[in-house]
């Protein structure tokens, strides 16, 4: 008994990912930027605001593969999580959901683009 397989297709495959890598990787990046300002500004809009400290605190880091967004405001924990005399103001978390259904949707994106 023989058993052939015909590994042309996978071949091909292989060479328009290849070819296509540095452009995926720009989109990807693009796309991380892109869903990390949207997290950031949701956000600066949904922060509690006193004096603006907060709210403005909020921004993005990060290079390549990585995004980060974060806030340098010494409360922003605080005023997020709560205290044992105060309770919790989420403006971060509650933001997190539409983020990560951006990526899911971005890297669908990207699995279904034709870059040739």
């Amino acid at each position: 008994m023989t058993v052939e397989f015909d590994m042309s297709e996978v071949n091909d495959l292989a060479q328009v990912l290849t070819r296509n890598q540095l452009a995926a990787k720009t989109i990807n990046s693009a796309n991380l930027t892109r869903i990390a300002a949207t997290l950031r500004d949701a956000t600066r809009n949904d922060a509690p605001v006193d004096t603006g400290e907060l709210r403005d605190s909020w921004k993005i880091a990060g290079a390549r593969d990585v995004r980060i967004v974060y806030s340098d405001a010494r409360q922003a924990k605080f005023v997020e999580f709560g205290t044992a005399t105060m309770p919790p103001q989420p403006h971060l978390w509650p933001n997190i959901p539409a983020a990560e259904e951006s990526m899911l949707a971005s890297l669908e994106d990207i699995g279904g683009k034709t870059f040739d």
